[in-house]
């Protein structure tokens, strides 16, 4: 209970810095790329910490403050969509016949940025479960620099939760992501 409450309290203080950070006057200590860091920290965490039950990440991003939207395709496929204030950051969740995953997503960070950020995260959140930056197929690193004739995402994380793998990549936002800084980015959490 003490776990969860602590959860809790850190869920509400980034939403309120993030919603603090967007309507503030500019003098503020916060400003709106700490609020677009914030929110895509929480969208990676919340992500992390709920999936694969979708139920309880999508309570839990509605309960941090996330404004709600789906698409429905049919046949039970869908992609619940949770955005930030200020549209700093959304949270693209996908149900239906593979196993989810989560989306955490911006306009404002390029996907090179995106992964040392979250690589970061990973370490400050989630060190017990010691993430390492890598792919399943152990092959070398894709990054916007190297990424060659390839439309790969960019190299992510890899970490053990037991026998299971939870992998991160990072890729430009949009229909057909690859490592490509162009100022957005996707966070891909599978689990």
């Amino acid at each position: 209970m003490r776990d969860l409450r602590s959860t809790l309290s850190r869920i509400v203080t980034a939403t309120l810095m993030a919603t603090m950070a967007v309507k503030a006057p500019a003098q503020t200590a916060a400003s709106f790329d700490d609020a677009v860091r914030a929110n895509l920290a929480l969208g990676v965490e919340l992500c992390l910490r709920h999936l694969p039950q979708v139920d309880a990440l999508r309570a839990n991003l509605a309960a941090a403050g996330f404004t709600y939207t789906v698409e429905d395709y049919g046949a039970g496929e869908r992609i619940h969509w949770y955005t930030a204030p200020a549209d700093t950051a959304a949270i693209a969740v996908t149900e239906g016949q593979m196993a989810p995953d989560c989306r955490v997503t911006t306009s404002h960070m390029g996907a090179t940025d995106a992964v040392a950020f979250t690589g970061a995260v990973l370490q400050q959140r989630f060190a017990a479960l010691n993430f390492q930056y890598g792919n399943m197929e152990n092959t070398p690193p894709v990054t916007a620099v190297n990424m060659g004739g390839r439309w790969e995402f960019c190299t992510g994380y890899v970490g053990w939760n037991g026998q299971r793998p939870i992998t991160l990549a990072v890729a430009n936002d949009g229909n057909d992501p690859a490592c490509i800084d162009d100022g957005t980015a996707q966070i891909v959490i599978a689990k």
